[in-house]
């Protein structure tokens, strides 16, 4: 944790200065990222090209139409892992390549590994947390739904970053400092994901 001291994004912020700070690391860094992300766009867009959606619109039989989405459900959960890797790639990166010059993209990809198999698990429980307030929210009301939807999607950009700064034997990184991140300034953070 002591490394993250001369983190530029270490200390305390708003949601502005981290932003900012964000955007100049971006702007120094726009090249590597943009070639990084639009390579795994492509692999991704590949990966989806298994799917044959018009043959799905065309079935109007409910139980043969599950029939073809269980078949579906491998490939699906291949994208969604292959998605999950880069995506803990990417992060890896942009968390240690300010602390350390030595980390490029391409090292990013094994040293990343140590988080992926916290990181999955920590996103299946989260998925069951964002079901039940998504079921909360429906109960309270309709548009309760898209606002208690936003607040854990916002929960839950912090959940890689945290898990790679408290380590992957950390226990449990979701509970406490990702809430406490989103509590004080949730109508801040609510405005910067209608940006975005």
């Amino acid at each position: 944790m002591d490394q993250f001291r001369n983190h530029p994004l270490y200390g305390r912020h708003d949601i502005e200065s981290v932003m900012s700070s964000l955007w100049k690391f971006y702007k120094k860094k726009f090249v590597v990222l943009i070639i990084f992300s639009f390579l795994v766009s492509l692999l991704i867009q590949y990966l989806s090209l298994t799917f044959n959606f018009n043959e799905l619109q065309t079935i109007t039989d409910p139980v043969e139409m599950m029939e073809k989405f269980q078949g579906l459900m491998w490939p699906m959960i291949v994208i969604l892992l292959v998605n999950l890797f880069f995506t803990t790639v990417l992060q890896y990166y942009v968390i240690f390549n300010p602390l350390d010059s030595n980390t490029t993209i391409f090292n990013s990809f094994y040293k990343s590994l140590k988080y992926i198999i916290p990181y999955i698990i920590l996103m299946i429980l989260f998925v069951f947390f964002a079901s039940a307030a998504a079921i909360i929210g429906l109960a309270a009301l309709i548009v309760g739904v898209f606002f208690t939807m936003l607040y854990v999607f916002t929960l839950g950009l912090f959940l890689l970053p945290l898990l790679m700064i408290e380590g992957p034997t950390s226990e449990m990184p979701l509970a406490g400092p990702s809430g406490s991140l989103t509590e004080t300034s949730g109508q801040t953070s609510d405005g910067w994901q209608y940006l975005f």
